[in-house]
């Protein structure tokens, strides 16, 4: 397959679903979930999409100040990995990718500001069928 020159830039606004995971040996690399309307804005169902976020190169002080419950804008481009286990169906997995900082914008703060996880906010599903 011959690659091609496609456009992968993504825009997103939404809230932080869970504390972010920071990890400076890996390139300061802040990881976290975020929960953006998806659905048609007549509908009555309130049915969010949930995306993994991966931020290079943010400083350990940008990185706390990012809680749960924040709202976010980020701006990258979408990644995916597929692998198969023997004979099972190909899975994918897909986060957005930010390799700038400044790529991130903090939006509203939360209303409680918490550092414990909330037990009933899910987080991001791990997997996609392909």
């Amino acid at each position: 397959m011959t690659k091609s020159n496609n456009f992968n830039h993504c825009l997103f606004e939404g809230f932080v679903t869970h504390l972010p995971e920071y990890y400076p040996e890996k390139g300061k690399l802040l990881c976290f979930s975020i929960a953006v309307n998806a659905d048609h804005v007549s509908d009555k169902v309130d049915n969010p999409m949930y995306l993994d976020v991966k931020v290079s190169g943010i400083s350990e002080a940008q990185a706390k100040a990012l809680v749960q419950g924040h709202e976010v804008r980020v701006i990258g481009h979408l990644q995916s990995k597929t692998w198969k286990r023997g004979d099972e169906k190909s899975q994918r997995y897909i986060h957005l990718y930010v390799p700038d900082p400044m790529m991130l914008t903090l939006l509203a703060k939360p209303k409680r500001v918490t550092t414990e996880p909330l037990v009933d906010t899910p987080s991001a599903p791990e997997l996609v069928s392909a």
